[in-house]
């Protein structure tokens, strides 16, 4: 990634906000994992039990996944804004989830993700699926699509009962 395939309009949002928010990478002590699962659902309800938020923990304290957060305040424990989740697996990382309270910081998050990923060797990272069927899929295609890279198709097979 370079800072020259990103969208115009998203330098003055990323510069903004790493002057504003704090932001942890990689950590992966208990309080972070559970401010992660709080910001996760004040962003979208309770659409994932317990169980689930105990498999990413151990993806991130193994090394198979990693977050990155975003506050405001002077510590970590102040307001959590926005986070982002990626599975990373053979020098490739994908993004899982990634949950905002407020606008414009999620783009921060991403770059602060992609800086770090680069400075791993990362070699690949996959924003993941990009669907045009309704507004909002349309919202989250655009977005993602504002870091560069190029759009590949590919086929979803799904199992029937």
């Amino acid at each position: 990634h370079q800072w020259s395939d990103v969208r115009k309009s998203y330098h003055s949002l990323i510069h903004r906000a790493r002057e504003i928010y704090g932001f942890n990478c990689w950590e992966a002590s208990a309080t972070l994992f559970y401010r992660w699962q709080a910001l996760h659902r004040a962003a979208f309800g309770v659409v994932r039990n317990n169980e689930t938020y105990a498999i990413q923990e151990n993806w991130i304290r193994s090394g198979l996944a990693h977050f990155v957060l975003a506050w405001e305040g002077y510590y970590e424990i102040d307001r959590m804004l926005a986070g982002a989740l990626w599975i990373v697996y053979q020098n490739c990382a994908y993004y899982a989830s990634g949950p905002s309270l407020e606008p414009n910081v999620q783009h921060a998050v991403i770059w602060e993700s992609l800086e770090q990923f680069k400075k791993q060797g990362i070699t690949l990272v996959e924003m993941g699926q990009i669907d045009w069927a309704t507004q909002k899929e349309q919202n989250i295609g655009h977005f993602k699509q504002g870091f560069g890279g190029e759009t590949k198709a590919f086929q979803i097979v799904r199992r029937i009962v």
